[in-house]
């Protein structure tokens, strides 16, 4: 197991890159949420310390597993919410798992 020190801002400022490269390549924006999100699912136990810090104790393999679970969630998410992303994803199923599949 290991601690995870969060810090807002930390992974863009450097602090939490080390933890959140060697788990997944994170767009700097979408580190800090990503990771804390991922890590929360993920922990065997969080701890808060006011809004400054969360401490986070998570094996590496499963802290990958968590972050690249959560950055697929968010694509599904976003192609569930677009209509025409939607569509294009019936119309990808229909072809390949048969016609009328995909359609509505």
């Amino acid at each position: 197991m290991r601690e995870i020190h969060l810090f807002p801002g930390a992974a863009r400022r450097g602090a939490v890159r080390t933890v959140a490269d060697a788990a997944f390549p994170l767009a700097p924006v979408e580190s800090d949420r990503i990771v804390r999100e991922a890590a929360a699912h993920h922990a065997a136990e969080v701890r808060t310390f006011g809004d400054d810090e969360a401490v986070i104790a998570a094996d590496a393999a499963g802290f990958r597993r968590a972050v690249e679970d959560e950055l697929q969630y968010r694509r599904v998410q976003a192609i569930i919410d677009d209509p025409e992303e939607l569509q294009a994803a019936r119309e990808i199923v229909g072809a390949l798992f048969g016609r009328g599949v995909g359609r509505r």
